[in-house]
């Protein structure tokens, strides 16, 4: 771990939780053993060979303890197979290596100052549909130069006594997708305030209808959350899309 690491106070994290291919809340009193995660945040400045610049880089991590038969699953979805701090230290050296495009960028300034920055953060979600499902999600938020910014966001859910990753499938079968889709299209028009039935084009989108189900979702107590980050489905100027399509809706699903 570098040497500029810092060890926050660990944080203990409880997720007690069932998995319900039906969705909706169920007894939480029915819940498993509890389980613990420790969040740390390594913080580092990378300055430029030829100190025209800086990148300022702030990872919160999540080890995996207490996650022992979770954690090669864990591992594989939030950090390439790697273990947290190994993960932070191939971003921090990829970022280190954009340090001569730091330079370049502030010599086409007229040699003015520039900063970079580089944030990316591990997050458990507890306001899930049951108690045996575990989210994190994975926050990246950085400028690296160009026109602007860009915000990402990933969410990864996990049913704990399946011990593998969830899917759209596992809460609605593959034969009422059609249905399905055109639920969460429904969604967008809400979102973007088009009429009902519109096509999505007339809103903004790229395209006047979706293609498939999305994978960026999870199960949250509402209903099921779908996210698109910038330029997947709409332009940037129309930032992050997040829907929600209602648990009452998904289940009347002919």
């Amino acid at each position: 771990m570098k040497g500029n690491c810092f060890l926050y106070a660990v944080w203990l994290v409880s997720f007690p939780f069932f998995f319900s291919c039906q969705g909706g809340p169920r007894n939480a009193a029915e819940a498993l053993e509890n389980t613990e995660f420790s969040p740390y945040v390594i913080e580092k400045d990378i300055v430029s060979p030829e100190r025209r610049g800086r990148i300022s880089v702030s990872l919160a991590m999540l080890a995996l303890d207490g996650q022992a038969e979770f954690s090669p699953l864990l591992k594989n979805l939030l950090y390439e197979g790697m273990d947290s701090g190994q993960y932070a230290d191939r971003r921090i050296a990829y970022l280190e290596g954009l340090s001569p495009d730091l330079d370049r960028a502030a010599r086409e300034t007229g040699g003015k100052e520039i900063v970079w920055e580089y944030t990316e953060t591990f997050t458990p979600i507890t306001e899930t549909s049951d108690p045996d499902i575990l989210v994190i999600s994975r926050d990246r938020d950085y400028y690296l130069g160009g026109a602007h910014g860009t915000r990402e966001k990933q969410y990864f859910s996990v049913s704990r006594s399946r011990g593998a990753e969830l899917e759209p499938g596992d809460f609605v079968p593959p034969e009422k997708d059609g249905a399905f889709l055109t639920l969460i299209e429904d969604a967008l028009r809400e979102y973007s305030g088009l009429r009902p039935g519109a096509l999505l084009g007339e809103g903004g989108f790229f395209e006047d209808a979706l293609e498939e189900i999305p994978d960026n979702f999870y199960p949250g107590r509402a209903g099921m959350v779908f996210r698109w980050n910038p330029y997947d489905i709409a332009p940037y100027a129309m930032g992050p899309i997040e829907v929600t399509v209602p648990w009452e809706k998904i289940r009347s699903l002919p």
